[in-house]
């Protein structure tokens, strides 16, 4: 069972509406008190961040044939005749657990292609939880 852990998570969805905000205060323009920024990318603390970001990831992993479960939205699943993959996503947690450590190994060189990630080696702890693997 692998940890990796998504940098700068909800700085990677794109926007899907028009969104304006304020000018930021140190950056005011004086000749132009009223305008506004349009924002091109998520940004943290803006309420559509967290979505934006769950779909852009829930697509990537779509596409590299993962199956999220009904019953769990988090937990995503690969199954083929001769592996298994179970991916949970915990906001920027990843822990990953397979069949073979090649399989595991491939999923995360895919996630480092599309985010940035850190992958912080065998899952020992998570959530308070102690993690034995035999």
């Amino acid at each position: 069972m692998h940890h990796v852990d998504l940098k700068t998570t909800f700085l990677h969805g794109g926007l899907e509406e028009t969104i304006y905000m304020e000018q930021p205060k140190m950056m005011e323009n004086d000749k132009y008190p009223d305008y506004v920024c349009k924002l091109h990318k998520a940004l943290y603390e803006l309420k559509q961040s967290p979505r934006q970001w769950y779909a852009k990831l829930h697509k990537f992993l779509l596409n590299a044939n993962f199956t999220r479960l009904c019953s769990e939205p988090n937990l995503y699943i690969r199954k083929t005749k001769s592996e298994l993959i179970i991916l949970l996503l915990y906001v920027d947690d990843l822990p990953i657990a397979g069949t073979f450590e090649k399989e595991i190994l491939e999923v995360i060189k895919e996630l480092q292609h599309h985010f940035l990630i850190k992958h912080l080696g065998s899952l020992e702890h998570f959530l308070g939880i102690h993690v034995h693997k035999n």
